[in-house]
């Protein structure tokens, strides 16, 4: 490595140590990241191949690794680290929604499971079940279906909702089209779990679908 780019390198870190992220393009977050696995070689060519393959830094983050490894000049250990940045993220997201918290509003719930769910190739319905002062009892994962369907059964939701004891419910599925509008049978089902619940003294929050493309709030949209 020539004096010039460690001298670039000395300034991306000077940067990010003053003012964090902002300012940084993203090409220069990857190439700020990718000095830390590759020591003794310009970065900025491999961040911009990278971001060029998978067409945005969220794409980079979200390829399989079997992909990433695939991108000449990364070497065996700097696919590992972006998956662990992904991960990283993925997992201090989780502990603001997680059990023994409270759930203090959607957007909570959205950077959560955006992060971990508009990524994936299937469809996932997953339930926060919550006690009576809105404290996250427990997040589960009901079904795993296919590209563009899952079967839910009410009934094993409520039934989960009774054995935590929880007083309140939010439903969060993922779109894999991306589009994260609600089909008609989202609306169905909400209504359904809704109707259900209230005999049971539970109270359906929310149901927010995920996409790439955004997020939807029935209970933002007042369609429950």
């Amino acid at each position: 490595m020539n004096e010039d780019q460690a001298g670039h390198r000395i300034r991306l870190r000077e940067r990010f140590l003053n003012s964090g992220l902002k300012g940084f393009a993203e090409h220069e977050i990857l190439e700020f990241l990718l000095t830390f696995t590759i020591p003794r070689k310009d970065t900025k060519d491999i961040a911009k191949k990278l971001l060029k393959t998978f067409k945005s830094f969220n794409g980079v983050l979200d390829a399989p690794i079997q992909d990433i490894q695939n991108i000449k000049g990364l070497g065996t250990i700097s696919p590992v680290l972006i998956k662990l940045f992904k991960a990283l993220i993925e997992y201090y997201l989780k502990q603001r929604v997680s059990a023994g918290n409270h759930l203090n509003s959607t957007e909570d719930v959205v950077n959560y499971f955006q992060a971990s769910m508009a990524p994936l190739t299937h469809e996932e319905f997953r339930v926060i079940f919550l006690n009576t002062k809105n404290l996250i009892l427990e997040i589960e994962t009901i079904t795993s279906g296919t590209i563009d369907h899952s079967v839910i059964y009410p009934r094993e939701i409520l039934k989960k909702a009774l054995n935590y004891n929880a007083k309140s419910i939010v439903l969060v599925h993922n779109h894999p089209s991306g589009d994260p509008h609600p089909s008609e049978s989202d609306l169905e089902l909400t209504r359904k779990l809704k109707t259900i619940a209230e005999l049971m003294d539970i109270n359906v929050h929310d149901h927010v679908i995920i996409g790439r493309d955004g997020y939807f709030s029935l209970a933002q949209e007042k369609l429950i």
